[in-house]
């Protein structure tokens, strides 16, 4: 029951306000009584009115202490930060599990693994190729050292007898969800048709050298489990990047070398992507589409039109496999080694 509630509740607080009632109720002046009479009465009712007015004030104050205090309390419940500060800080400190002790850090938190995978597109690219007047292929390539450089499948820049390579035009974005705008143009320092790597130097059309945000090469051995995102431009994504996630499948060797088995999805035009840890760091190239055979990922010219020719008429399709194979990144930091 509240201070100034008038209910028949029967609360003692009512009681604040009975004499006022009685007096107005039942106190009439009588304009027959002397004025020694009158005069009596009104400095009782003065009185009554003095005494009921500082009562009402007394419940006023008393009221607005309780509402202040109620205010303070709420305040300071529910404001996140001042309720954190409560904490003592030896309970919980950066870097604990609750217990006091050190924890090791697993992968980034949703807003940094963003950060990190955002900043890891800027160093990819979309690489077309032909021979200066039209494209006949395409891959993805990434900047490595101080940015000048660009790491590619050999396959993507090397020229066949449907594609002859006289032009490398690299494309960049910084925006995931904007085409690639051409930037500079590669001019291969190194290649390796074993490892299936080259290394182009970025140019801009006056010769001017270029630069690209450069990815970080990891040196550590990777274990099998762990996590992995594919970054590249495969045909089937069209032109904007695409990002596919899985994980380290294992590990296999063969005549060419060492390579890195995943389940992560690539494609035709993943080619020479970059295959990044959760630190954002390069682990890893896509290279070929499928665990044990020869395949490379890229775009290859099929009949599409079944003329019975393959010709400009005919799509070019994206190859794909599973499980896929990587270069592992200390084959990166060889050739990066080697066209110096």
């Amino acid at each position: 029951m509240g201070l100034f509630d008038d209910s028949d509740g029967g609360s003692s607080d009512s009681g604040l306000f009975e004499e006022s009632s009685s007096v107005n109720r039942n106190e009439v002046i009588d304009l027959r009584d002397s004025p020694e009479d009158l005069e009596g009465k009104n400095k009782l009712r003065e009185l009554r009115r003095l005494a009921l007015f500082a009562l009402l004030s007394l419940a006023v104050i008393i009221g607005s202490g309780v509402f202040l205090n109620q205010m303070r309390s709420n305040s300071k419940t529910d404001d996140p930060k001042r309720a954190t500060s409560q904490v003592p800080p030896s309970s919980v400190s950066p870097g604990t599990g609750g217990t006091g002790a050190p924890s090791t850090p697993s992968t980034a938190g949703a807003g940094g693994s963003q950060s990190i995978l955002g900043d890891a597109i800027t160093s990819v690219a979309l690489i077309l190729v032909g021979d200066g007047n039209e494209f006949c292929a395409s891959g993805s390539g990434f900047a490595v050292g101080d940015g000048t450089l660009l790491v590619t499948n050999n396959h993507v820049i090397e020229s066949s007898p449907d594609c002859l390579v006289n032009t490398i035009e690299i494309l960049v974005t910084t925006d995931p969800s904007r085409e690639p705008e051409p930037r500079y143009f590669g001019d291969v320092l190194w290649a390796d048709p074993k490892t299936d790597l080259a290394v182009l130097k970025l140019t801009d059309e006056n010769g001017v050298v270029g630069r690209m945000n450069p990815l970080r090469i990891s040196s550590r051995q990777v274990e099998v489990g762990e996590a992995l995102q594919i970054i590249g431009f495969p045909g089937i994504g069209g032109f904007t990047v695409t990002v596919t996630q899985g994980n380290i499948a294992g590990f296999v060797s063969d005549d060419d070398g060492e390579w890195l088995k995943t389940d992560a999805s690539i494609s035709g035009g993943n080619s020479g992507g970059a295959a990044i840890d959760s630190n954002g760091e390069l682990i890893a190239v896509p290279t070929r589409a499928g665990g044990g055979g020869r395949d490379v990922v890229d775009c290859r010219d099929f009949d599409t039109n079944h003329d019975g020719q393959i010709n400009d008429l005919d799509s070019c399709i994206p190859i794909g496999g599973f499980l896929n194979l990587l270069r592992p990144a200390d084959y990166v930091a060889r050739a990066i080694s080697n066209a110096k």
